[in-house]
């Protein structure tokens, strides 16, 4: 496995188009904001994870459609209005 410096990744930096640096930005913010959690998993945790596994597992492995979500609180997908994600229209 090749080691990766920071050196490395400054370089891949480099290489990117101007389309491109938003999205590496925004992961590499993410990243740093959001570090990978090393704490290890208490057995609360494990329960909670090992109910909500035979909840998918008795409904088929698909969870609550959002829809459903938001009707119990009287909401609706139209409530949150997705901006363009890129389709190529740009009025």
């Amino acid at each position: 496995m090749q080691v990766i410096d920071k050196q490395t990744v400054h370089d891949l930096v480099d290489r990117l188009t101007p389309d491109q640096i938003p999205v590496a930005a925004n992961l590499i913010r993410s990243m740093v904001k959001f570090p990978i959690e090393d704490e290890p998993i208490s057995e609360e945790e494990e329960r909670a994870v090992a109910e909500a596994d035979a909840w998918l597992a008795q409904n088929g492995g698909r969870g609550i459609p959002m829809e459903e979500v938001l009707a119990e609180y009287g909401l609706t997908m139209d409530h949150f209005p997705l901006k363009d994600q890129g389709s190529g229209s740009h009025d």
